[in-house]
């Protein structure tokens, strides 16, 4: 198995597409459908010996352009057939809608944007569109479908929260895992504003982490970044940071004028522009929907108010238990 790294200003730093040489050729995700991505993933695929015509099987973790934008360009060349989680099939070019905020647009209504700058995003999220890459023809996966790739088979997991229909892959053989977005080895994924369809977003993904660390034993190949040996270390780090984070957001919540999402995310992450205006509005209305099904707030029209009456520590929320991994 080979790591090629694709470019990608776009969103967030370089990302991962993971090789298995032999029959049958496969990628796992492929990097972003622009001119810098095409020449960088063909570059590294040249290197071993491949072409874009010589894949037969994509693997997609999730449906993010900077993880998927080149399936459709692959397939075309090759026939390859392209595998993601029926959520994700809904939402790929040339399946469905490729706008996030087309996903729930009442949602992104409350959250308070103000029109000035949802014109922006919208904008912003038209002008990328096209790297969401040429259309593809997608087969859907779900838990427990087995997958063979050169010399071994992986196991597919669903593992939402950074988006709705992300999965992992898991070798049977090795016990590596290809995790995408959902553990990366410098900074957290976003939880919210990557994807709006989910109800909980943050409550989701910590039940992703806690499946995760209970289950998958081997190192994980991430969507951006190195390999990360100390997977449970990495799960403690990232609990801790929402943990955090849901302390932040309760603290600027004042008891009797509500704040909206948009003007809880300007108090903890300061001014933002163009995709992190959905980003860390969604972030922090991922936080307050959490807060507010654990009773610590409560939405009031748009907004919300702080009224737990007994001192609830909002980080107690996010539990640390024993990890179960073999060897952790």
């Amino acid at each position: 198995m080979e790591q090629l790294r694709v470019e990608n200003q776009e969103f967030e730093g370089p990302s991962n597409a993971y090789l298995f040489e032999a029959e049958p050729t496969t990628l796992i995700d492929t990097g972003i459908a622009t001119e810098t991505g095409r020449r960088q993933l063909t570059e590294a695929l040249s290197a071993h010996g491949y072409g874009f015509s010589d894949i037969e099987q994509i693997f997609l973790t999730h449906f993010h352009y900077d993880h998927a934008g080149l399936a459709g360009d692959i397939q075309a060349a090759s026939g390859a057939t392209v595998y993601a989680h029926e959520l994700e099939c809904q939402v790929l070019p040339g399946v469905g809608s490729t706008s996030l905020l087309e996903f729930d647009g009442d949602r992104v209504d409350a959250w308070g944007i103000p029109d000035e700058q949802r014109e922006r995003l919208e904008a912003y999220l038209a002008g990328v569109a096209t790297l969401a890459g040429e259309p593809v023809e997608v087969t859907p996966v779900k838990t427990g479908s087995r997958l063979e790739v050169p010399g071994d088979t992986v196991t597919v997991h669903h593992a939402p929260g950074h988006t709705a229909g992300h999965v992992v892959f898991s070798r049977v053989q090795t016990s590596d895992v290809f995790g995408g977005d959902v553990i990366l080895p410098t900074y957290t994924p976003n939880i919210g504003g990557a994807d709006i369809r989910l109800d909980d977003p943050l409550g989701t993904y910590l039940e992703t982490l806690e499946w995760f660390d209970a289950t998958q034993s081997g190192p994980v190949w991430p969507g951006h970044g190195d390999r990360i040996d100390d997977v449970s270390g990495r799960i403690r780090s990232i609990r801790a940071h929402h943990r955090r984070r849901l302390d932040r957001v309760a603290d600027v919540l004042d008891r009797d004028r509500p704040s909206t999402p948009w003007e809880v995310a300007l108090a903890v992450f300061g001014s933002l522009a163009g995709i992190h205006v959905l980003n860390g509005t969604g972030e922090a209305a991922a936080h307050l929907t959490h807060l507010e099904r654990h009773g610590v707030v409560a939405r009031r029209h748009k907004g919300y108010v702080r009224v737990d009456e007994h001192e609830v520590n909002p980080g107690d929320l996010v539990r640390d238990p024993p990890s179960h991994r073999k060897g952790g």
